[in-house]
């Protein structure tokens, strides 16, 4: 019998195994070979044909170099039985029933071992295991099959193999067993197979382009509908987030210009160039672009008016990125409205041309529309510098982006380390090492340089228990005990006994005001009091200087526990009611032209706004200059504590103290110079 395998197609729905007719060894209406002819004729006969078989199984696709892969093996038995064993198999599968065809191929293989028909039912069975996806079980039944020494069904269990083991992570090996047959393949079904098996192990390699430039193939060939889609997705997905740079541009250059991936590459390679801030290099791509017909999008829309504009700086022009959609909208609304107070807005007249202007833009809680609106005001609006993001997640996408174009970024964010991205980047909103640098230098300064800590477990206490002692090891002081209690806690008598035991000065507390209201409390009944230094407590037992950061800071603690609190010094970015000077200035325009109180954010923007324009209007009018110039400026009207940046381009103050006396929170003095 003459069976031959001519596709076993794509995981997961591989099509059935085709086995050909058989050539009858006994007269009948099907017989390929009349009987009247002769047995020696006959048999003549036969080989004839099966030598055809075999120059047409060689003959291989156009543009392959081998034999075709899927063509018919010339593998016969004499045996009807097992003739007809093979084709009740192969009818269970062609009816979809994929277990009982399974469970007919093993039986095959295990109870013919030595039929001739016994390697074809065991690449039906790898083949089955393959759509099963079981590649492990599958190898297992097709690598004895690799050694056939009918070299069509060897390379046949070859191929079924190589996919099998790129499924189980041998890219390599499938790649090096794979390339050679593309263009060999017979049947649509295979040809599908063996470039998404091969797409897959290049992108699993890192080799993207190849993975495109695979793709690209798979979709100009004439396989399923639902192939072609999956071939598209996957070369989209591959250029717009997986390919490198180089990778876009080795695309760009290799792939053909008919095909559907190179516009794709071509769109991706524009992108990159604007986002490295080659202008020479966009614009090129650009007249590629234009000159194939593609249609520009939004974002290269955007590119193209950023090319073609100039990327010199107008000292006249600051911008910023706030939040002012989301969740951060309210304070993104007052730093806003702090930098109109700054910058004069609304304007109460005309202005003339060479008027400063702002321009603000939102960036929603989202990096990657923070991006896109620094491109903006970069290139369309030629900004000198730009104040914001406030989110940490947005600045750290914005000050990479801003780094990258040269142009300075106040940020208004206090978490994370944004000025790590490069010189051009600057913060001006206190952080928390910034208010225990405050708390840990007037604890040194009042004589009580043993601090201890009590905080809650968790990822912010141990922050801030990290910038405790890199603060006190700066300032000369030392931490005597830190103590922890579950976050969320309303009972404190464990951690505060333990706390007795210690010999401690100056107790650092850094939790919401609400719990902040419950300590207090706890601590006195202990017989811990906050005292100022030099006082006594108010009741029986120790004296102790209580410090904490703004997030535990309330004006309502001085009517709930201040008897508890008398003494305990705060560190607070901004506050509007003890504001004084140019601080209480603020606070009052603020509250006229908004009829609301000002913020921190509110007060930080403002200054962060004073101090740009102060550099500008002093002869910074290019970005390096002021970039380079800014730490070196102080300013006099601002509202904030700091009167500007150190070198590090840092605020030089993170906070303003307060200390609670009697029923009203006052401002402590802080050292000259600082």
């Amino acid at each position: 019998m003459l069976l031959g395998v001519a596709s076993y197609g794509s995981c997961p729905h591989l099509p059935p195994l085709r086995v050909f007719p058989p050539m009858p060894s006994s007269p009948s209406k099907t017989e390929a070979v009349p009987a009247a002819l002769g047995p020696a004729l006959r048999a003549l006969i036969g080989l004839l044909l099966q030598g055809l078989m075999l120059v047409l199984a060689s003959s291989g696709c156009p543009g392959g170099t081998g034999p075709a892969i899927g063509g018919v093996p010339s593998i016969t038995s004499n045996d009807p039985e097992a003739e007809r064993e093979m084709e009740a198999a192969r009818r269970l599968e062609e009816t979809g029933k994929r277990e009982e065809a399974r469970a007919a191929y093993e039986s095959f293989v295990e109870t013919r071992q030595s039929d001739p028909l016994a390697p074809l039912a065991s690449l039906a069975l790898g083949r089955l295991l393959l759509g099963d996806d079981k590649p492990e079980q599958a190898a297992s039944v097709l690598e004895p099959i690799t050694q056939h020494r009918d070299s069509a069904t060897a390379e046949q269990a070859s191929f079924y193999l190589a996919v099998a083991r790129q499924q189980l992570g041998d890219h390599k090996g499938a790649v090096s067993t794979l390339t050679p047959m593309m263009g060999r393949t017979v049947d649509a079904s295979d040809t599908s197979l063996l470039l998404r098996t091969l797409a897959n192990a290049h992108s699993a390699l890192g080799h993207h382009d190849r993975a495109v430039i695979i793709l690209d193939t798979l979709v100009a060939e004439p396989v399923s509908g639902a192939d072609q889609r999956w071939a598209r997705q996957r070369l989209a997905a591959i250029i717009e987030s997986e390919a490198t740079p180089a990778q876009i541009e080795t695309l760009h250059r290799e792939l053909p210009r008919d095909g559907v991936a190179w516009p794709l590459a071509l769109r991706k390679a524009l992108i990159d160039a604007d986002a490295a801030g080659d202008a020479e290099r966009t614009r090129t791509l650009l007249e590629v672009a234009r000159d194939h017909g593609l249609s520009l999008d939004d974002a290269l829309s955007s590119i193209a008016m950023r090319a073609d504009r100039p990327r010199a700086a107008d000292p006249r022009v600051i911008g910023a990125v706030l939040s002012l959609s989301g969740r951060a909208r309210k304070v993104g609304e007052l730093a806003l409205r702090g930098i109109m107070l700054a910058a004069g807005l609304p304007p109460k007249g005309p202005q003339g041309p060479d008027h400063p202007r702002v321009i603000f833009r939102d960036d929603g809680g989202d990096p990657a529309r923070a991006v896109e609106a620094i491109n903006e005001l970069v290139a369309v609006h030629r900004v000198i510098a730009i104040i914001g993001p406030m989110d940490g997640r947005v600045a750290e996408a914005a000050t990479a982006r801003a780094q990258e174009l040269e142009v300075p970024m106040v940020v208004l964010s206090p978490s994370g380390d944004p000025t790590r991205a490069g010189s051009m980047i600057h913060r001006y909103i206190p952080t928390p090492a910034l208010e225990l640098r405050e708390l840990v230098e007037h604890a040194r300064d009042s004589g009580r340089p043993r601090i201890a800590a009590l905080l809650p477990e968790g990822a912010y206490g141990d922050l801030i228990v990290a910038a405790l002692r890199q603060e006190v090891a700066h300032a000369g002081a030392h931490v005597a005990a830190d103590v922890r209690y579950p976050a969320g806690s309303t009972s404190f008598g464990q951690p505060i006994a333990q706390l007795e035991e210690q010999p401690f000065d100056a107790l650092l507390v850094a939790d919401t005001a609400r719990t902040t209201a419950l300590i207090a409390p706890a601590l006195a009944a202990a017989g811990l009091w906050s005292t100022a230094a030099g006082q006594k407590p108010s009741g029986n037992g120790r004296g102790i200087g209580l410090l904490a950061p703004a997030v535990s800071f309330d004006h309502d603690l001085s009517r709930s526990v201040g008897r508890y609190l008398q003494g305990a010094v705060f560190a607070v970015p901004f506050d509007a009611e003890t504001a004084d000077g140019p601080g209480r200035q603020f606070s009052e325009r603020f509250e006229t032209q908004f009829s609301s109180k000002p913020d921190a954010f509110a007060a930080f923007s403002h200054d962060a706004y004073k101090l740009l324009r102060t550099t500008i209007d002093a002869g910074a009018q290019s970005r390096q200059e002021l970039a380079e110039r800014l730490w070196r400026v102080r300013g006099s009207d601002l509202a904030g504590p700091s009167r500007g940046f150190t070198e590090s381009r840092e605020a030089r103050r993170g906070a303003r103290l307060l200390t609670l006396e009697g029923d009203h929170f006052v401002r402590v003095a802080h050292k000259a110079g600082k």
